[in-house]
């Protein structure tokens, strides 16, 4: 039987409770260097780090603000431009009507004139769904040169006028209206509008880069700034942004010493858990063993010898006490 007993006790120990107390010492370390680095460098570090962010940010914050003042000053030219551009083809056409009407031009001359007239008269009346049109051709174009589609749109959309418009040497060498040409106002703030749009992607992913985000969060801000030009919603949206970022820190290092310690005592529990099985199963083995100073001295010797908690040692004298007494 001590042959037997011997074994059991020094199976037990090993393998169930002394790794555990081995993990539980390691984590108690471990926190204990965790929370001592975190006290120490807390603060110091995270106002560095704030303060650098605050750099990038502030930097970052200025030339988007010069980008979305650039962009929202095109559009006021374009706007302007283009309800101009078609003043003038109105203008135009009403002049051709006259001298066709003077020179007693034939029917189907003064139906195109008329024609003419009537979509021009409602091109101008609907003119914000025009623009509409032409500021998505630049505003979500990936092209490198987008002029080309914006000459081919004028054309499709006003190219009826070119022919009306030789009659008064209103044309240049392509055949396009001088107000829609590649050399007009129009057209050169158009394509400048469209560099501004790429400047401004390179801004906000050279921001990104610089902040170090994940795929996630760079993916929401390029999608939340890119199309935000209205200078007041993107400097708020900044804010919180990094307001958010560097709250997220300092809750990340605190959730981690929270984990630590609930993994701890979870380790705890466990090794209690353990160690009363093995009281427990000790006790079994204990019934009918005459000499019981012995054993209790074979127990206390063994449990200390493979560095078990003392809380063990009484437990496991009550259990075997109380089964000695049955």
């Amino acid at each position: 039987m001590d042959a037997h007993l011997d074994f059991c006790l020094k199976r037990f120990t090993d393998e169930q409770v002394t790794d555990s107390i081995k993990q539980v010492a390691q984590l108690e370390r471990n926190l204990k260097i965790k929370r001592t680095n975190v006290e120490d460098t807390k603060q110091l570090d995270d106002a560095a780090i704030c303060q650098q962010e605050n750099i990038l940010v502030k930097q970052f914050s200025h030339d988007l603000n010069a980008n979305n003042i650039f962009i929202n000053t095109t559009r006021q030219v374009i706007e302007r431009e283009f309800a101009k551009a078609l003043d003038n083809i109105k203008v135009d056409i009403e002049t051709i009507a006259q001298v066709s009407t003077t020179k007693n031009n034939n029917r189907e001359n003064n139906e195109e004139i008329r024609a003419a007239s009537n979509k021009i008269r409602l091109q101008t009346a609907r003119i914000d769904s025009e623009l509409t049109h032409l500021f998505n051709i630049v505003d979500y174009n990936n092209s490198i040169d987008c002029s080309s589609r914006i000459i081919e749109w004028f054309r499709q959309h006003y190219g009826y006028a070119n022919e009306l418009n030789r009659m008064l040497g209103k044309k240049n060498n392509s055949g396009d209206l001088l107000v829609f040409s590649q050399k007009s106002s129009i057209i050169q703030s158009m394509l400048e509008r469209a560099r501004l749009w790429k400047s401004r992607q390179k801004l906000i992913t050279k921001f990104i880069h610089e902040m170090n985000e994940d795929s996630i969060i760079s993916k929401y801000l390029m999608d939340s700034l890119y199309r935000m030009t209205d200078t007041s919603s993107s400097l708020n949206f900044i804010q919180c942004y990094i307001n958010n970022r560097q709250q997220g820190r300092r809750h990340r290092e605190e959730h981690l010493l929270c984990q630590m310690e609930l993994e701890l005592e979870e380790l705890r529990m466990e090794q209690q858990r353990r160690g009363i099985e093995l009281v427990s199963a000790l006790c079994q083995l204990s019934v009918n063993i005459a000499n019981e100073f012995q054993l209790n001295k074979k127990i206390k010797k063994v449990l200390h010898q493979t560095e078990i908690s003392k809380q063990f040692v009484p437990i496991f004298i009550d259990h075997s006490e109380e089964e000695a007494g049955r």
